[in-house]
């Protein structure tokens, strides 16, 4: 079974919000992020990371990196 966690998270490693926690079929996926935390207000203009991790029975593959936001 296949699963995929997208998190966004603040400079400081607070988690802000989740797009995506659930099983996934293979092929593509977009995601975008509206620049909201999971309170549904938006952040403040700057940095924050985003994490990607996919899990199979076989193994769990992760990627992360920087994001900006402007307004």
């Amino acid at each position: 079974k296949n699963k995929a966690s997208v998190i966004i998270y603040d400079l400081s490693g607070r988690p802000l919000r989740r797009l995506q926690d659930s099983p996934l079929t293979s092929g593509s996926y977009e995601l975008e992020w509206d620049g909201r935390g999971d309170d549904q207000r938006l952040v403040p203009p700057g940095n924050y990371i985003y994490q990607v991790l996919l899990a199979s029975d076989e193994r769990k593959e992760g990627q992360s990196g920087l994001i900006s936001v402007a307004y």
